[in-house]
């Protein structure tokens, strides 16, 4: 669960970042991956973890941590497609990154505080850096969009490239066995 999470999170995230790179001409292609892709991790919630595994009494709050970013993280994926496909105003993405960075860094410091002890060094180490890129790119998210500073979509654009490259390393890891 969480592997192809992360795995189509980077993607997701790079896709939206050619958008703000400017790569596509048109909205809609990238509306059209990313409600894709937003379908996908919506399913991906019914699957069984990979790394969370059921450890005593830490299982159902970590678990549930995890489908709540995953829920968060798709609902952006759609809201985001929304806004490719029928040309919607942008203020409101970020007024939901806004609550998106809120959440995400909440549950970063949840994983960053509970997976060392539980789970050891790799598990925590990986959630935290994926969390911690993911916090870093709603917040970017939410300054680019709700105030429209125009100096930002550059640096949103990179930032989801590069976060979303490093996202999608750590879920290829994660479905590969490697943590």
């Amino acid at each position: 669960m969480e592997g192809i999470f992360f795995l189509i999170l980077g993607g997701a995230l790079f896709a939206h970042s050619w958008h703000l790179l400017g790569m596509y001409s048109d909205g809609r292609t990238m509306g059209i991956i990313l409600g894709g892709l937003g379908i996908l991790t919506f399913y991906a919630t019914t699957m069984d973890p990979l790394v969370v595994e059921s450890v005593a009494k830490h299982a159902l709050i970590v678990g549930s941590a995890m489908k709540a970013l995953m829920f968060v993280w798709a609902i952006y994926m759609l809201i985001i497609a929304a806004h490719g496909i029928f040309d919607f105003d942008e203020r409101p993405i970020g007024f939901y990154s806004s609550f998106l960075a809120v959440v995400t860094f909440a549950l970063l410091l949840l994983f960053a505080g509970q997976f060392r002890t539980i789970y050891g060094e790799t598990p925590w180490l990986a959630f935290s850096i994926a969390s911690f890129v993911l916090t870093i790119k709603a917040a970017l998210s939410f300054f680019y969009f709700a105030f429209s500073y125009g100096v930002l979509r550059l640096v949103n654009g990179w930032f989801a490239l590069l976060g979303g490259t490093l996202v999608g390393v750590i879920g290829l890891s994660m479905l590969t066995g490697a943590l």
